[in-house]
């Protein structure tokens, strides 16, 4: 850290401290179209592809890499540029996830619209005229629990059956009992 002390720590009120990879007065000219080469390299930025690209000697850049506060410099731009790309990711993010929840928002009103409006039909009809409505009753079962389904999902609710087991203590039970009650119970499972 003693590179970025050696350029600010004496003047704080000269150098650009909160944006380092500007232009300070440390920065001549030659040195300047250097730090700006060496900041616009690919990662990892190195002395020896910047002379090679420059050809400008390696120790001259070296010189300024250390008494200007490159290493430091660049650091604070990359996480600049890091920074400033994560709040555009999450600006990004935060937008499609509100454009999603919305659109499906609008999906689960037209549907409970739809589906109030043809259960209101069937009870009229069927009401007027003893018979069954526009849409079957297996039909309107099945919309029913596509639309409980999806607005217990807008809510953050469990779609699951959950099955309740109540603890129940088989300490007392002798070996026959068991037996019994391991036959009994494999007779009622659900395949």
């Amino acid at each position: 850290m003693s590179d970025l002390i050696q350029w600010d720590a004496a003047r704080p009120d000269v150098y650009d401290t909160k944006h380092p990879w500007c232009r300070q007065p440390c920065d001549d000219e030659p040195s300047w179209h250097a730090w700006r080469a060496y900041l616009s390299m690919a990662l990892p930025r190195t002395i020896k592809k910047l002379a090679r690209s420059t050809g400008l000697p390696v120790g001259t850049l070296r010189r300024w890499y250390d008494t200007r506060g490159w290493r430091l410099r660049a650091l604070a731009f990359d996480n600049y540029v890091h920074t400033l790309w994560q709040n555009k990711v999450e600006v990004e993010i935060v937008d499609a996830a509100d454009d999603y929840v919305q659109r499906h928002a609008r999906i689960l009103a037209m549907g409970t619209e739809l589906l109030e409006r043809e259960l209101t039909k069937y009870l009229d009809v069927s009401k007027s005229q003893n018979t069954t409505g526009l849409l079957r009753p297996e039909h309107l079962s099945q919309l029913a629990n596509v639309f409980v389904k999806l607005e217990r999902l807008h809510h953050d609710q469990s779609t699951d059956n959950v099955q309740v087991a109540a603890t129940v203590d088989l300490s007392r039970l002798s070996l026959d009992e068991l037996k019994e009650l391991k036959r009994l119970n494999a007779k009622t499972e659900v395949k």
